[in-house]
């Protein structure tokens, strides 16, 4: 019933008030866990459907919450949890918390696994409310010197024969789209650029992750990186 009063409660404009963005905590230190799940269940628009300090059942336990974002504890082994979580009906978003020195190292492994953003034990609770929201709405939430690494990281590596088949796939436009994107413009910049609609820069974004298998647009753009077909 709690959950139907928040859902279709009405403003004073009589306009239906979007349903809150169901988030699941998954800390490994129990107090900080317990610590966000108050504070972020305090947040208007965030309804925080779960909390956990192990990984227990925990993909279960995300999904039948039915969670759109989770916060996870990069040591609560994020990159098999969120390749887990990639691989179900409906992923929810999943945003790993760490270490900056521990964030530099998994960065890239979290990026193929799914994880859509990075923030550092240290962010503000309005950080990662922010960070929530984003991520909730398909953005991913790096900083420029994260995306900086990943391209320094795939510099380090040999090119994947997988991406250089995947992108064969990749049409004229949806090349371009990529291009543009991996210049961190948004979406809206990208169609401008482009001169075409948001609209239609954003179906070519889709039909690319879906050639490329790719569960974000970061992904795409390395992936389209790694392939050659599109510069850093």
């Amino acid at each position: 019933m709690q959950a139907s009063l928040k859902i279709f409660a009405r403003n004073a404009d009589e306009r239906p008030v979007p349903a809150p963005i169901r988030m699941y905590v998954l800390q490994a230190q129990l107090l900080v866990a317990e610590s966000l799940r108050l504070a972020l269940d305090q947040e208007p628009d965030i309804d925080v459907v779960g909390s956990q300090s192990t990984t227990s059942l925990a993909v279960e336990r995300i999904l039948q919450a039915g969670a759109d974002v989770v916060l996870l504890d990069v040591s609560l082994d994020a990159v098999d949890l969120a390749d887990r979580l990639r691989r179900t009906t409906a992923p929810p978003k999943v945003i790993v918390t760490s270490t900056t020195d521990l964030a530099a190292e998994l960065l890239f492994p979290c990026v193929q696994a799914g994880v859509v953003g990075f923030l550092p034990n240290s962010a503000t609770l309005a950080e990662i409310a922010s960070a929530i929201r984003r991520a909730y709405a398909g953005w991913s939430v790096f900083t420029i010197e994260q995306v900086a690494a990943l391209v320094e990281g795939r510099a380090r590596r040999p090119s994947y024969a997988f991406a250089v088949e995947a992108c064969k796939k990749l049409s004229l436009r949806e090349r371009e789209v990529l291009q543009v994107l991996a210049t961190g413009a948004s979406i809206g910049e990208t169609a401008a650029e482009l001169c075409m609609s948001s609209h239609t820069a954003q179906t070519h974004l889709k039909n690319a992750m879906r050639k490329l298998n790719a569960t974000s647009k970061l992904a795409a753009v390395m992936i389209a990186i790694r392939g050659g077909v599109i510069s850093e």
